[in-house]
């Protein structure tokens, strides 16, 4: 079991390939993501594969942020984006911190 597994096992996520990839990715990412721009990329990744559709992202994404391992932030602009939970976080994200891991 490598690491990425480990750490879907650790909040009770099954470890599927999708689900690591996506967060391996928001890991990587040092600002928040929004669905449309997550999806572009696996889209683009996996035009011949074609299996990355909009309700794996959906469901994946709610298993995530219902797990503790993700949370939404509404920057302004009207559109959730989505980050890599702080460990140490309690209760609804600071305004003040940066948007970024």
């Amino acid at each position: 079991m490598n690491k990425t597994e480990k750490i879907l096992s650790n909040y009770g996520i099954r470890p599927t390939q999708m689900r690591s990839k996506i967060y391996r990715y928001l890991r990587r990412k040092q600002s928040a993501v929004s669905f449309s721009d997550l999806k572009k990329v696996f889209a683009e990744k996996s035009e011949t594969n074609k299996t990355a559709n909009r309700t794996t992202f959906y469901r994946n994404l709610k298993i995530f942020e219902d797990k503790g391992l993700i949370h939404q932030i509404n920057d302004g602009t009207g559109v959730a984006k989505f980050a890599i939970s702080d460990e140490n976080a309690k209760g609804d994200y600071d305004i003040r911190r940066k948007f970024t891991r």
